[in-house]
């Protein structure tokens, strides 16, 4: 009981920062908006055209989202409903808006309805254990895609970022490219994706590394941090790194290092929206953030589910291993010829693939 209660306050903690960075992102017309649209529009017109050359049974997906206003989730759904549209299959994407109880429901809600298959995204097993439950008995595959959660028998498949990777390959390139790291460390642990990404870095540097360590709870990640940050840079003005675990603390520290005068560099996640706009700011203080094509595990488990449904094809858990995801480090230098990854072209060599194997004529 205590475990699923301590999940459940992880998960609500997460969904909350995710909120709080989305609606950050949002409040200007950030300069990625237009790349954003114009990537949704070229994604839905691959599809469309796709839809005329694939013939496959009409299929119900339910898709359960941790929290849609958040953009690196909400981009996920767009690439799932556009495979969807390529298929000729119904998906019916319902918000979880960071909500245990609401996500539960809808999981349950659509057990109920019969679909042919339920997804779910960054979301722990714990939380949705009676819905998997009883697709299990149904015999509803469920597959959980996006960010890294516990594993768990309870789903059918787990197709998620490595968050070990993330944290690593972030703290790697610190390390190559900052002299002398004293590091700044805005953890937070609740969770188990910043708890992984902590261990990460952690890893990577040796504890003289650490010049200052403390939790961001994201009950108000942006006051946390600037309290927090402003108390560890006046106590060690040596700090020259300051490692946000989650995006939601990036904005107030970048604000905070231009504030005290510092001159530490920001290090956090996702080359999208807020994170993006800072990239972008010559001025900000974000200096890198580790990466991933996450929307590419939707298409995975897509095609899992294709294979499933046409060929009677047992639905692989090791899928994403053999059809890897893409992990990068941007950084300001490379922000502008590295923009969002664009599910147009993440979805482009699955549709190839289907006209060839389930051709409508």
């Amino acid at each position: 009981m205590r475990r699923t209660v301590t999940l459940v306050l992880a998960l609500m903690l997460t969904a909350l920062c995710l909120v709080l960075v989305a609606c950050g992102g949002d409040s200007d017309g950030d300069s990625s908006g237009g790349e954003a649209s114009q990537d949704a529009a070229k994604a839905d017109e691959g599809a469309s055209n796709a839809a005329d050359g694939i013939k496959t049974e009409s299929r119900t997906i339910g898709v359960v989202n941790l929290v849609k206003v958040a953009p690196i989730e909400a981009n996920t759904d767009e690439l799932l409903v556009q495979a969807g549209k390529a298929l000729g299959w119904n998906v019916k994407v319902v918000d979880g808006a960071g909500d245990p109880q609401k996500i539960l429901a809808a999981a349950q809600s659509f057990v109920n309805q019969n679909v042919d298959a339920l997804i779910t995204t960054s979301t722990e097993a714990s939380v949705l254990s009676g819905a998997l439950e009883a697709a299990k008995q149904k015999g509803i595959p469920t597959i959980s895609i996006n960010g890294g959660t516990t594993p768990s028998p309870l789903f059918t498949a787990q197709y998620e970022e490595d968050e070990l990777k993330m944290g690593t390959q972030l703290a790697e390139y610190i390390k190559e490219t900052v002299e002398g790291p004293q590091i700044a460390n805005l953890q937070t642990t609740a969770a188990v994706s910043g708890k992984i990404r902590d261990e990460a870095f952690h890893e990577v540097f040796p504890p003289s590394a650490f010049a200052a360590e403390g939790q961001i709870t994201q009950a108000d990640p942006v006051a946390e941090t600037t309290k927090l940050l402003t108390s560890m840079l006046a106590a060690h003005p040596d700090i020259n790194v300051v490692n946000a675990v989650y995006d939601t603390e990036v904005a107030a520290a970048s604000e905070v290092v231009a504030t005290e005068g510092s001159d530490a560099r920001v290090y956090s996640y996702f080359n999208i929206s807020t994170t993006r706009e800072l990239l972008l700011d010559e001025s900000s203080a974000l200096e890198a953030v580790s990466d991933t094509d996450l929307s590419h595990t939707g298409a995975v488990a897509m095609n899992q589910l294709l294979q499933y449904f046409e060929n009677e094809a047992e639905i692989d858990p090791e899928a994403l291993e053999e059809e890897p995801l893409t992990y990068r480090v941007v950084t300001k230098e490379t922000a502008a010829e590295e923009p969002p990854f664009d599910n147009a072209e993440v979805l482009a060599p699955y549709l190839s693939r289907w006209e060839e194997e389930f051709p409508a004529s």
